[in-house]
């Protein structure tokens, strides 16, 4: 069983079907480690650490408790190391999984034979924790903790409910060929908003603890993080990378040319969702077409379209195709006893992908004239309308017009498409002297859509009036 300091939860017994391998639980808990490096990073203005629900009771006890310390110096090291070493997202949880405790953090491996997210050097990681154990002493951090103890147990039963109804682990074992005995744990980072992060130990001795991150966007009336069947790609995609990233760390350099050829087409959409190399969207990639593949064999066909259709939106144009692959993997297992076994037929995957790229980014829809125009000055704010054109029809039932409403236009009336679908029009009522901006799209929201269903890449918009 996995050992977290001080960590408490619920522990809940797997569903297992007919040939499972396993009937292990899946234990769902809070973690203080976790907790308190999200507590730092919420100080430090860390945007994914900062996307909790406000409102919920246990982020508003946070931001009372600790708001004092904004100026501490563990907060001014954070700041320091996001900025000169991109310590953000999934490095920052990286390193809360190897903690021994909250109460008094130390790592549980050595650092430099630590498996720690590379952006944390040894040095820094030595600097940070030095200031985090002053941090802790001066904020009286396990206090909070005693503070919050019940409300941690609580906190796992959403979650809890959602892994006990699929057999996540009988059916990882079983697609992935290996049982590699490992510790497995669902941690709720409860100041992580939509942040969800597949982290790990790995011991020397071959010992490994998973124990991927699972932030809570949303909470109930009772404050507990609510969870829901929408959940479940996510929880087979966290739990998968363990299995899925030393399959492309192995076969790394016969995978890697091709996706250096593909990342520059999807790098716009990558880099804001922190895949900043080929290498991670390689990693990304695989565990989301494994993801689909989790769901057509425990889902139903609207989880599973919808699946692979937000997993194009956000730049993996090539899911479907990947997960038909792997369908055949499944149904090859006589040739291919395990996934490892099958890897050479994801190198030509994406070798075929990389090759092809063009012509798949033909396929999305594409803006080819705004009125007023993307960027322009002076624009009369007379003007009653926005009109854009594509360069197909587009389906009409949907679009996604997002921003700080604050910059945004005021919308003046119903938008409407024209007859062919290929121009969308919004009326609006304009104001003299402002510089207006919004965005045709984002990773999340892709109401824009052609009449086959292809998503229009995001564009941003802006335009400055006239006095």
């Amino acid at each position: 069983m996995i050992v977290f300091a001080r960590a408490v939860g619920i522990g809940v017994a797997l569903w297992v079907g007919a040939g499972a391998l396993a009937s292990e639980p899946i234990p769902v808990r809070v973690s203080e480690p976790v907790e308190l490096m999200s507590i730092v990073f919420r100080l430090a203005g860390a945007e994914e650490y900062t996307t909790a629900d406000g409102s919920a009771a246990y982020v508003r006890a946070v931001d009372e408790r600790f708001g004092r310390f904004k100026d501490h110096e563990v907060v001014r090291v954070a700041k320091d190391l996001r900025k000169e070493r991109g310590v953000s997202f999934d490095a920052v949880m990286s390193l809360a999984v190897h903690l021994t405790s909250g109460r008094d953090p130390a790592l549980k491996i050595p650092a430099e034979r630590a498996r720690i997210d590379a952006r944390w050097r040894p040095r820094d990681a030595e600097r940070f924790l030095n200031a985090l154990r002053d941090f802790v002493r001066e904020s009286d951090a396990a206090g909070f903790f005693d503070e919050q103890a019940a409300y941690y147990a609580r906190a796992g039963a959403g979650l809890s409910e959602q892994i006990a109804k699929r057999p996540y682990r009988a059916w990882m074992d079983g697609f992935f060929g290996v049982s590699p005995g490992l510790d497995f744990v669902a941690v709720i980072g409860l100041l992580n908003g939509g942040g969800n992060y597949g982290v790990s130990v790995r011991y020397p001795d071959g010992r490994a603890e998973i124990s991927p991150v699972i932030g809570a966007s949303a909470f109930g009336a009772d404050g507990v993080p609510v969870f829901g069947d929408g959940d479940v790609g996510l929880i087979v995609h966290e739990f998968s990378h363990t299995y899925t990233n030393p399959l492309v760390d192995k076969h790394r350099a016969a995978l890697l040319p091709s996706a250096e050829r593909i990342y520059p087409f999807r790098q716009a959409l990558m880099k804001p969702q922190a895949y900043g190399s080929a290498i991670t969207m390689l990693y990304e990639s695989m565990v989301r077409a494994c993801s689909a593949r989790f769901l057509a064999r425990h889902g139903t066909q609207e989880e599973y379209d919808r699946q692979v259709a937000a997993e194009i939106q956000r730049g993996f144009l090539w899911t479907r195709r990947l997960a038909d692959l792997l369908g055949e993997y499944e149904s090859n297992r006589g040739d291919y006893p395990t996934l490892d076994e099958f890897m050479p037929r994801i190198e030509e995957f994406f070798e075929r992908e990389a090759t092809t790229m063009r012509q798949s980014m033909a396929m999305l829809p594409r803006v080819v004239r705004m009125a007023p125009a993307n960027g322009a000055k002076g624009v009369d704010p007379g003007t009653a309308a926005i009109v854009v054109e594509f360069d197909r029809p587009m389906a009409r039932g949907s679009v996604s017009i997002v921003g700080n409403p604050d910059r945004m236009p005021k919308s003046a009336g119903r938008f409407e498409f024209s007859d062919d679908g290929r121009s969308f029009t919004l009326p609006v009522a304009l104001e003299p002297g402002r510089e207006y901006s919004f965005g045709l799209n984002s990773v999340y929201r892709a109401g824009f859509r052609s009449e086959d269903g292809w998503p229009l890449d995001p564009v941003a918009v802006s335009f400055r009036t006239g006095e």
